[in-house]
């Protein structure tokens, strides 16, 4: 099994490096923005993809007041536009995003990308770095476990 992981934060990164690690999953590759994992999808197959809803977009872009809340969503549309066969599951810490002077929620997010992205789209996982119950989700989606 080889994974693409798309996250702009390195511990974040680390935690599921070894949890996948640890389940015998070794062929996993880290990108920290949008442009990058992209490019990685245009050149290399991976059978998942665990996206980060919010980074940035570039290595231009990696100041703070420059993340996009739902890079996640640009990512995605280019996956179907360009048709990469690839399972994609959204990790995020988030609860609520900011767009456009409202909020969104995480339930409201999921229906969205459910709706538009159902041939690529396989879950979502709420990260928290004080739990394992995101590594429990995360497990039993890539493996049934």
């Amino acid at each position: 099994m080889k994974i693409l992981c798309m996250e702009d934060q390195e511990e974040k990164y680390r935690q599921i490096d070894t949890v996948l690690r640890q389940n015998n999953i070794i062929q996993v590759v880290w990108e920290k923005n949008c442009q990058k994992g992209l490019m990685r999808l245009l050149g290399e197959e991976f059978d998942f993809l665990l996206l980060d809803m919010s980074m940035p977009l570039s290595d231009i872009d990696y100041k703070k007041e420059s993340f996009d809340n739902f890079a996640g969503l640009s990512v995605l549309k280019e996956i179907k536009r360009k048709r990469y066969k690839v399972k994609v599951i959204v990790i995020t810490g988030f609860n609520d995003f900011e767009k456009e002077n409202r909020i969104v929620t995480l339930t409201e997010l999921e229906r969205e990308i459910k709706e538009k992205y159902e041939n690529y789209y396989v879950g979502h996982i709420k990260y928290d770095s004080t739990s394992v119950e995101w590594q429990r989700n995360l497990l039993q989606i890539l493996l049934g476990k």
